[in-house]
């Protein structure tokens, strides 16, 4: 392995806090958040899901970002950087590379949800209906998606940190937003939109279970793309002066607000279709299957489904750009091999690696139904996305909390922590001591409480 070059630095603040909104506003947000507040009671879920994004996600967001901006280098290298001169440090290591490889395993089945975004805008601009089961099983229509989706990805991470992912990012998050937006205003005027909002918001707080908690940390970890190495690397990347505590409060706000703000168009949608039963929504992988059918039944459906899908495109691909940084980053770092080849074997790799999530969805009956003792989930994409979307994800936020509390030291993460705080310098001690002792125990506790009931 050779050693690390100088990491490179965002060209401006508002580029880092871009691109770190671009990674976390994604699919998980738009796609993943609505059948879970469907399936745990509606509001009662968004309540234990803003409690994990307060509780775990913003603490861990701050915690990423200050051992990467300590460190300073690409993830699999962070804790000898931290703490250099001794050789046992390097074992820990290993948490920034099963980051690194996160990241790139949700990346390879990922896209696959981003290459369906794709295909039903095309269907929509073209005022087609499209239905979920014949676009997942036709390879001719998923198999140029794919590739499509790699190969745009492909050629902004080729560019570098600041021509191609931080310039992406400042393109493409303003004009998500804007449809967001637009897409909500649209919604106020539906018919059913008094009707899907008290759907959205009425609480069923005897759904609430320990799965249920299981899957609001998942979601605010995914959603955030905490222990996935991504926000440990564009820690790195981040100068001295950086006020990382209010840039991780504007990247969680702008990330739940798109969550939250999606519902708001979701669910009135539902109950403005004739004919649909809202409770579809709770039904796995409903925006697909339901949601053509909803916006058929719409006034100007056809253009409304098309912008929706586009926002689903440029959110994913934001998502998968910032994904595909890392294991770039880490052939760039650790490798010594050129960003334009590292980037090439990314892609090739992610292609081949990701072909069977694309097949499992009945295009090949094997893959389509392939289980594990011990996984609820069926199908080669639904068991990715347990093992690297779910699982994985939390047990590299926990060995995080357990290296920065108590390998580098509290002290170390106060004062890497409080350097650019100016009028919050005051939290850096009440952090620092709730991620060392707090954080590691509410995550065994949702670990333990879910083995328990599998």
């Amino acid at each position: 392995m050779k050693n690390q070059p100088p990491h490179s630095q965002w060209a401006s603040r508002l580029g880092f806090i871009m691109v770190a909104a671009g990674a976390s506003v994604g699919l998980g947000n738009l796609q993943r958040f609505p059948q879970m507040v469907s399936q745990g009671g509606g509001a009662a879920f968004v309540a234990v899901y803003l409690i994990c994004v307060l509780a775990l996600g913003l603490p861990l967001l701050c915690l990423e970002f200050v051992l990467g901006r300590g460190a300073g280098t690409q993830p699999a290298q962070f804790a000898s950087a931290l703490i250099p001169g001794r050789d046992e440090i390097r074992k820990w290591n290993l948490i920034g590379l099963l980051g690194v490889l996160t990241a790139f395993s949700i990346y390879t089945y990922y896209s696959v949800n981003v290459a369906w975004t794709l295909i039903f805008a095309g269907f929509f601009a073209l005022q087609q209906t499209p239905h979920f089961e014949q676009v997942a099983s036709s390879l001719n229509l998923v198999l140029p998606g794919f590739c499509v989706v790699h190969l745009v990805s492909f050629l902004i991470v080729r560019r570098g940190l600041q021509r191609g992912v931080e310039a992406c990012s400042k393109f493409l998050m303003p004009i998500l937003l804007v449809l967001v937006l637009f897409l909500g205003v649209c919604a106020y005027n539906f018919v059913g939109w008094s009707a899907g909002m008290a759907f959205y918001l009425r609480p069923d707080w005897s759904l609430i279970s320990s799965q249920t908690w299981i899957l609001a940390l998942s979601q605010a970890f995914f959603s955030l793309c905490i222990g996935e190495a991504v926000m440990l690397s564009f820690g790195a990347s981040t100068p001295k002066k950086e006020n990382l505590f209010q840039s991780a409060l504007l990247i969680a706000f702008f990330d739940t607000f798109v969550a939250l703000s999606s519902r708001c168009i979701l669910f009135p949608a539902l109950f403005s279709s004739p004919g649909v039963d809202p409770g579809l929504s709770a039904q796995p992988g409903f925006i697909f299957h339901i949601m053509p059918l909803v916006f058929q039944g719409l006034q100007g459906g056809n253009g409304l489904a098309f912008l929706f899908f586009l926002v689903l495109a440029f959110a994913g691909l934001t998502t998968c750009i910032a994904l595909m940084e890392m294991p770039v980053q880490y052939l760039v770092g650790s490798w010594g091999l050129p960003r334009k080849r590292a980037a090439a074997s990314v892609w090739v790799a992610a292609l081949i690696i990701g072909l069977p999530s694309l097949l499992s969805h009945g295009v090949h009956e094997g893959l389509s139904q392939m289980t594990f003792a011990g996984i609820p989930a069926r199908g080669v994409h639904a068991l990715m996305d347990f093992v690297w979307g779910g699982l994985a994800m939390v047990i590299v936020g926990l060995l995080l909390t357990l290296f920065a509390g108590w390998v580098w030291g509290r002290q170390a993460m106060e004062d890497e922590f409080r350097l650019g705080l100016e009028k919050w310098r005051c939290l850096a001690t009440p952090w620092a001591c709730y991620t060392q002792y707090v954080l590691p125990l509410l995550i065994l506790a949702v670990l333990w409480s879910f083995f328990a009931g599998v």
